[in-house]
């Protein structure tokens, strides 16, 4: 009993001993965490837990995982700078010694701090892209306003122009053409006939045209020939077998010396009349050469110079010698399809239309539209010049033929009939201006009174639309070309 009591009084002194060293190791650990605890900054979330009784094992392991939990919840809502974070933990992780959680959770702790500033230039950035996109937003809205405002201001400036020209108009139309036709005698009774029938071509006929000697006239057709007539016998003086089908236009030369032609190949040829027709193919001189195919020629004043109107919207003027564009003139929507040039000679202007509904008036010298005239509702086929220059007839898809004054600047006669519901192909004047002749797709060639715009008679004789029309330079004789292959001399 006596040797238990000693053992177990030993014992307990022994027990006593060691848990008095476990208390000032304990203290010991609390102080060092204290001393820790207020480095830390004075945001943490939750204080540090004083460390338990347990061994130094198990707390490193706890605190190490508190940490883990704590890094990982950091990087979720943190998007920015994610990698650099989750880097820093691992390192701060793995640098950790034996001495327990302190540095774990302090680093932990400082990583909690890097994501605030981030996110405060975040947003500091984001308020000021914000700021920018505001400001930009109403600068465009102002621009556009401007815009609109400006738009609105030039429509009704446009309107007033056109009023005050409207006006300036009714000032220079004093008379009315219906009453100063009426004082004008009626015209007596015509007797046209058809005189010779050309026959030699094997396609349709395209256009034709006079010589200024009133005898020789020039035609052109699908089947790729021109052919030089004798209108007084009705024979070929030559036949010239062009590169293309679809010769659409030709014109004879002032001198009568030279033919130019043109159609689907987009050029302009001019061909000598002076040489056998072995020769003159070898001879022809390719001139000018548009972007689609050439619709109309003629040779204005002179041999030296050539005016063509094309499928390109443009017309031009070419330098025959020299075979070079002198001048362009743009201003059409669509293809051209007529060209005349003015009888006055010290205008120095000729007229085009087209498919775009317009007849313009252009400079020759400089190149620009002058004046445009339109009241169409379809496609113009053909333009000519009244006589004395003061006028231009145009016909159209929509069966009708108009007058324009150029003085007036206005439309003033229209030429039609509910009975016509063909397209005008051609027309023309007779010398003194008073009788106009169109030709139609219904195969008649209708002559109408100029000033009364009444029809006078209707020329048959066609068995196709009728292409072309042209009264000779004495006006003694009228030309029409077919697409049933031929020609008609008609006094």
């Amino acid at each position: 009993m006596m040797a238990t009591r000693e053992t177990t009084t030993g014992a307990n002194s022994n027990n006593g001993r060691l848990n008095d060293s476990q208390q000032q190791q304990q203290q010991q650990q609390q102080q060092h965490i204290n001393s820790t605890n207020s480095k830390l900054p004075i945001h943490l979330s939750s204080p540090l837990q004083p460390v338990s009784t347990t061994s130094s094992t198990t707390t490193a392991k706890t605190s190490m995982s508190t940490s883990l939990n704590t890094t990982s919840s950091i990087s979720i809502k943190t998007n920015t700078n994610t990698s650099n974070l989750k880097q820093s933990s691992s390192s701060s992780l793995i640098s950790k010694d034996n001495t327990g959680s302190t540095k774990i959770t302090t680093m932990a702790a400082t990583v909690t701090t890097a994501p605030t500033s981030t996110t405060s230039e975040f947003n500091k950035i984001s308020s000021a892209m914000t700021t920018t996109a505001a400001t930009t937003a109403t600068t465009t809205a102002t621009i556009n306003t401007n815009d609109e405002t400006t738009i609105e201001s030039l429509r009704k400036e446009l309107e007033r122009l056109k009023l005050r020209l409207e006006e300036e108009r009714n000032k220079l139309n004093d008379v009315s053409f219906s009453s100063a036709a009426n004082r004008l005698d009626q015209i007596s009774v015509m007797n046209i006939k058809p005189r010779r029938h050309l026959k030699g071509h094997i396609g349709k006929v395209l256009s034709c045209n006079w010589s200024n000697d009133n005898r020789h006239l020039v035609s052109s057709s699908q089947d790729g020939r021109v052919i030089v007539w004798d209108a007084f016998t009705g024979t070929k003086e030559h036949t010239i077998t062009t590169p293309t089908t679809w010769v659409m236009s030709t014109a004879y030369a002032p001198s009568g010396n030279f033919i130019a032609c043109g159609g689907l190949d987009n050029k302009v040829t001019v061909y000598p009349l002076t040489y056998s027709d072995d020769d003159i193919s070898s001879k022809k001189r390719s001139v000018g050469t548009h972007t689609s195919y050439m619709s109309c020629c003629l040779f204005p004043g002179s041999d030296q110079q050539i005016l063509t109107g094309s499928g390109d919207s443009t017309c031009s003027l070419w330098d025959v010698e020299c075979a070079t564009l002198i001048q362009s003139f743009h201003g059409h929507s669509g293809d051209v399809m007529s060209i005349d040039l003015s009888p006055s000679e010290m205008s120095n202007t000729f007229v085009s239309a087209g498919c775009d509904r317009q007849a313009l008036i252009w400079d020759l010298r400089s190149g620009q539209c002058v004046q445009s005239f339109e009241g169409h509702d379809a496609d113009i086929n053909c333009v000519k010049y009244f006589p004395s220059g003061d006028a231009i007839i145009t016909g159209s898809d929509d069966a009708t033929c108009r007058l324009f004054d150029l003085r007036a600047d206005r439309e003033v006669a229209i030429y039609s009939k509910k009975s016509i519901i063909f397209g005008v192909n051609s027309v023309d004047f007779s010398i003194s201006g008073r009788l106009l002749f169109a030709g139609y797709n219904d195969y008649t060639i209708n002559v109408w009174d100029t000033l009364k715009c009444h029809r006078l008679c209707v020329l048959y004789g066609h068995e196709n639309r009728v292409t072309c029309v042209r009264v000779s330079t004495d006006g003694t004789a009228l030309a029409s070309s077919s697409w049933d292959f031929s020609l008609k001399i008609w006094t």
